[in-house]
């Protein structure tokens, strides 16, 4: 990495930017490597820059949450370029840096930017729009999103449990006919969710962990049925809290091509932003589909 373009959410996380790129710019300096900085105004700007320069730069530096990070891999894909991508993690969760063994001090991320290595990583295809490491339907999906950006920068992870508790009571079943390595699943859900990382909403490894593997053109499928009773509650969270799942209330799958079918339209959080809703959802697993830089 000789000459990178550094793109900056001002409004990630705890808004630190101010405090923090200074540092990574000195220690990047130092070794020689002077990248352009480009500050992202807008939601979709961080695609469209990384779209329109990335032929212009050796790689791409991403400081900002993970759906930042979703826009600048987006951006990438779109200009063809296969540039490799630099993370500097600075969401409130920051859940796909987890899976990359980033480290939380900023120079020592820095650090990694020069010394580490290059990482080829799959991505997902929701309906054709790419997704770095989860799409998901139901229950606390929609938090991500409608949680207020000035609550995250003052309580940070805290802010989605606030969120959250405040919809529990909003929880209601989706009604899903699931196409999936060779069978269908058919049930109620309160959530469901196709992922490659080994945290989500900061939640780790909240099932197979140890099985999550970044490249090997495999997802992991969680899907939560509606529980009845008070038993069922039980037995849910007792999975969850063991890490284990059985058909009878959590579905777990290693899937690369899975549909689901609904009546009615869903919504979906892709990378903790508003996916949309359909009634139809195709999701596939590209494999290999770009590089991004992990310590060594």
């Amino acid at each position: 990495m000789n000459r990178p373009l550094l793109i900056v959410n001002p409004r990630a996380g705890l808004g630190l930017y101010q405090k923090h790129i200074p540092v990574v710019l000195n220690r990047l300096s130092a070794a020689g490597v002077v990248p352009a900085v480009y500050i992202s105004q807008h939601s979709g700007d961080a695609r469209r820059a990384s779209a329109e320069m990335a032929g212009e730069y050796d790689a791409i530096i991403c400081y900002g949450g993970d759906g930042t990070l979703n826009e600048v891999v987006a951006g990438i894909l779109d200009s063809g370029t296969g540039r490799t991508v630099g993370y500097i993690p600075a969401g409130s969760t920051n859940d796909y840096a987890y899976s990359l063994k980033l480290p939380s001090d900023i120079r020592k991320l820095s650090d990694v930017l020069l010394t580490g290595r290059e990482q080829e990583s799959d991505i997902g295809l929701f309906n054709g729009r790419p997704f770095v490491y989860v799409a998901a339907f139901g229950a606390f999906t929609s938090i991500p999103y409608t949680t207020d950006q000035v609550a995250k920068n003052i309580f940070g992870h805290t802010a989605y449990i606030m969120e959250g508790v405040r919809t529990l009571m909003d929880i209601s079943p989706v009604h899903m006919a699931v196409d999936v390595n060779g069978e269908t699943i058919e049930d109620d859900f309160i959530f469901g969710m196709i992922s490659n990382s080994e945290s989500v909403a900061g939640v780790h490894e909240l099932l197979s962990g140890n099985e999550v593997r970044l490249n090997d053109g495999y997802f992991e499928m969680l899907l939560i049925r509606n529980p009845v009773t008070l038993a069922d509650w039980n037995d849910i969270l007792t999975c969850l809290s063991t890490k284990s799942a059985d058909d009878r209330h959590i579905y777990y799958r290693k899937v690369n091509d899975v549909t689901f079918r609904s009546p009615s339209e869903i919504s979906w959080t892709l990378d903790g932003e508003n996916g949309g809703s359909f009634q139809e959802t195709r999701i596939i697993n590209q494999h290999a589909a770009f590089k991004i830089i992990v310590p060594d």
